[in-house]
């Protein structure tokens, strides 16, 4: 992780001091890739997720006796956040429950991925599954990955959703 220590001496106490980078920068080919646009996708993410949550709501407020509960996060610390000094940021964990009982729980687990714009696992009693981003020009798409054959996806809505659930 980059950071910057300063030691001094005052009034004869030695004091610490731990300053936050204002820039951090890497050079491409064709310009320069800063540590705001990492923090920009990283606020983006963040913002998606809650988007898929408040869509998986809502799809599933029909079935009977469910509840959401937002109560647990992960740690997001991927590799490029710490390269350009970029806070861990807390995701929340959507959980679907029916009772005291999990029937499904969404959990964030990365932004920077090949071939797609995210990834969050969907753990099931049964199954775990992928949710992937994919981005069609200004606008994002969750896929759902078949667990048998990851080439194989299609498009998460309501009724793919249920389907996966076994919500029927």
């Amino acid at each position: 992780r980059l950071k910057l220590v300063v030691l001094r001496l005052d009034n004869g106490h030695l004091r610490i001091d731990e300053l936050a980078p204002l820039n951090v920068w890497e050079k491409t080919e064709n310009s320069l890739f800063e540590r705001s646009q990492v923090i920009e996708e990283v606020a983006d993410w963040s913002r998606r997720v809650e988007r898929l949550y408040a869509d998986v709501r809502e799809w599933l407020t029909d079935v009977d006796n469910l509840r959401f509960d937002l109560s647990r996060s992960v740690t997001m610390s991927e590799e490029l956040m710490q390269q350009f000094a970029v806070t861990d940021r807390e995701l929340a964990i959507l959980d679907v429950l029916r009772g005291d009982q999990v029937l499904a729980s969404f959990v964030p687990r990365g932004l920077w991925l090949i071939g797609a714009w995210g990834r969050v696992d969907v753990i099931t009693n049964k199954n775990t599954f992928v949710l992937v981003a994919i981005k069609n020009g200004d606008v994002f798409d969750w896929n759902l990955v078949s667990p048998l054959d990851r080439r194989i996806t299609r498009r998460l809505d309501k009724d793919s959703l249920i389907e996966e659930l076994q919500l029927q």
